[in-house]
């Protein structure tokens, strides 16, 4: 039989469907007809080309990997995955392999061997855009075994309990559609060693480049190298030094070489000599294009020997430049310490007490002549010279409360409070500054601390005045300026939180149960502050939720409406048991008198109240001194319309 060129034979094939012509092909002729009878969907008729080309050439890892897909096509999975693992044994670098036998295992339902396969052979070639969409394809339709996969039993039993109406046990993989997609991958073909016939409908990424082949004198590099190491494990640094040397002069250019020469100067103490080779490591690893992980290294040596010498800029400089060529988290953290001392450093060298106190009192002058700004400057280079100095900081957010800088006024007080929590005027100004910022609840608060320290300052007194009075705010401008709290979202999204208050709506008896929680109480008296919740308590049932021997401090006298147009009181309480720092009380015990005549300053905790003889030493006592029932001298009745209580 006359032997037809090889065009020919496949052209017979293409139109015939035959194989007359069969056993007078050669193994590349036999794969482009299977590649042919793949592209007309004859998937036994491809096998079978396919298997007689193996014959010819056992070792063409081409013809598997096109056998695999065939298989594939005919639903012949198993097959199909054997002879994936045999084109990746035949050729472990090369992707397609990976990508045959990933889409088997798939096929077969096995997605989590499939995503590690994918995986591998990205490790071979991490820009093959084929792996990495087939991979990022199987994460997704796989996300469900996965999940089978590291969920143990316990924790699938939590999720049943807290999602009764979900199936965490359903497996929803869309393996039809993700079948599908692997198909139409399979029938991309591949070419030969050689380039003939290449029936693949977009063209494939080339394989890596094999591994570029070493000399006699780079082998030997080697050897004396891992001399080197040896003798560096077991600290003997002058057999490494000898080693490294002679591998340098084998191999001059090798970054490694010299990296680890530095090293070997590092454990000796020789940080000058160390500093000598990473800096030579680094223009050799530039000049032959080494790995940016190397010369990173290089320099990151660099900054542990300045730190060595004591020189933590130079540190720090050379850490910059390592993480520049590579991101190294050991080296991240060692640039953060770094950082930190030198900051420590440099404030500990600035500090001055002497200047410091100078600079207050060109502040002081400055703050009296109405040149804000000037103060703030010499407030700010005072606190440099001592951070310590709480003082400070008041004497600063005095400038800033003047200058319309509420916020920064605020910060201020409260560091000067955090380093001296005696200071009132730190909590005056707070106050202030809270009132400022249109938050009289907080100001209430602060102005109160202020009266613990001194009892009868009189700022204070105006200042929670005034504060109790800015609290009659209407319940929606008071959730209005509350939700400008990101804390406050954050406890009014939480469903717990949500469900608790409803519960409080309907049995206010929950909340004694609630505020035994530390957590849920310190909660409540957040939104109790911001003015979102507001309690109301009938009067005398507050003394079961009361101190026995809490304190009055004050009382105030606002104007309310009331039958008479008389004023009425605005009283400053001890601390109660379980409630707030503040709470709205309602008097349900019908008309008293409001004497508004009373001295208010000399009513506090253990001394008569003015025009009797009985001392202030319980709150009920108190209470029935201050609203006793009487009539007023117009003999019309006077009803106490609402008590505020601030508590400290």
């Amino acid at each position: 039989m006359v032997v037809e060129n090889k065009n020919l034979q496949v052209l017979r094939y293409m139109f015939h469907s035959t194989f007359l012509y069969v056993d007078n092909m050669d193994s590349a002729t036999l794969k482009d007809a299977g590649n042919i009878a793949l592209s007309q969907e004859n998937y036994a008729e491809a096998i079978d080309l396919y298997t007689k080309a193996i014959k010819l050439d056992p070792n063409n890892y081409i013809l598997y990997s096109n056998r695999s897909a065939a298989y594939a096509k005919n639903k012949n999975y198993n097959q199909a995955l054997a002879d994936a693992e045999k084109t990746i044994e035949l050729k472990p670098d090369w992707a397609k392999g990976y990508s045959r036998k990933a889409a088997a295992l798939s096929l077969l339902g096995k997605g989590v061997d499939a995503i590690y396969t994918l995986s591998t052979g990205l490790h071979y070639d991490p820009a093959n855009i084929q792996l990495r969409e087939s991979y990022k394809a199987e994460m997704e339709n796989s996300a469900g075994e996965l999940f089978q996969t590291f969920l143990d039993d316990a924790a699938r039993k939590r999720l049943e309990e807290m999602y009764p109406k979900a199936d965490v046990k359903r497996d929803d993989i869309p393996l039809d559609r993700l079948r599908e997609i692997l198909m139409d991958k399979l029938t991309q073909m591949d070419t030969d060693y050689s380039g003939n016939l290449k029936k693949e409908s977009s063209s494939p990424k080339e394989p890596s480049p094999p591994p570029k082949e070493t000399t006699p004198a780079q082998d030997k590099a080697m050897e004396e190298k891992n001399l080197g190491n040896a003798a560096y494990k077991q600290r003997n640094f002058e057999a490494a030094h000898e080693h490294y040397d002679k591998a340098i002069e084998l191999d001059p250019n090798n970054i490694t070489l010299l990296n680890n020469k530095a090293a070997v100067y590092f454990e000796e103490g020789n940080y000058e000599k160390c500093i000598e080779f990473c800096k030579k490591a680094v223009d050799i690893g530039r000049e032959n294009r080494a790995d940016y992980s190397l010369i990173g290294k290089a320099l990151a040596r660099i900054g542990n020997a300045y730190v060595k010498l004591g020189d933590l800029k130079n540190a720090l400089n050379f850490y910059d430049k390592s993480l520049s060529e590579h991101r190294e988290p050991t080296v991240v953290k060692k640039r953060q310490e770094i950082a930190k001392q030198l900051a420590e450093d440099e404030k500990r060298a600035y500090y001055n007490p002497q200047l410091s106190l100078e600079e207050k009192e060109k502040g002081n002058q400055f703050f009296k002549e109405g040149k804000y700004p000037e103060a703030v400057k010499r407030y700010t280079e005072a606190i440099k010279r001592n951070p310590e100095d709480g003082k400070l900081y008041s004497n600063r957010a005095a400038c800033y409360t003047k200058l319309m800088e509420f916020q920064m006024a605020l910060s201020d007080c409260e560091k000067c409070i955090k380093l001296d929590p005696t200071f009132i005027k730190a909590y005056i100004r707070k106050g202030a500054a809270l009132m400022a910022l249109k938050e009289p609840l907080r100001a209430m608060k602060a102005f109160e601390e202020a009266l613990k320290i001194d009892p009868n300052n009189q700022e204070a007194i105006n200042g929670m005045r005034e504060a109790a009075c800015a609290c009659d705010q209407s319940p929606d401008e008071a959730r209005k300026k509350a939700l400008e709290d990101p804390e406050i979202r954050d406890i009014l999204a939480d469903p717990a939180m949500v469900h608790i208050l409803e519960q409080m709506s309907h049995n206010p008896q929950a909340l004694r149960e609630h505020l035994k929680n530390p957590e849920i109480a310190g909660k409540i008296n957040k939104l109790i502050e911001a003015g979102v919740v507001r309690i109301h308590i009938p009067l005398f049932d507050r003394f079961a939720l009361t101190r026995k021997k809490a304190s009055i401090t004050r009382i105030n006298v606002n104007k309310t409406t009331s039958p008479t147009d008389t004023p009425a009181m605005t009283l400053v309480l001890g601390k109660p048991l379980l409630l707030s720092m503040s709470s709205s009380l309602t008097v349900v015990s019908g008309a008293v008198d409001c004497f508004d005549s009373l001295p208010l300053s000399k009513v506090t905790y253990g001394r008569p109240v003015p025009g009797t003889l009985e001392p202030v030493t319980d709150l009920k006592v108190a209470l029935s001194i201050i609203l006793r029932r009487r009539r007023s001298s117009s003999g019309d009745l006077v009803r106490l319309q609402s008590v505020v209580a601030v508590v400290g």
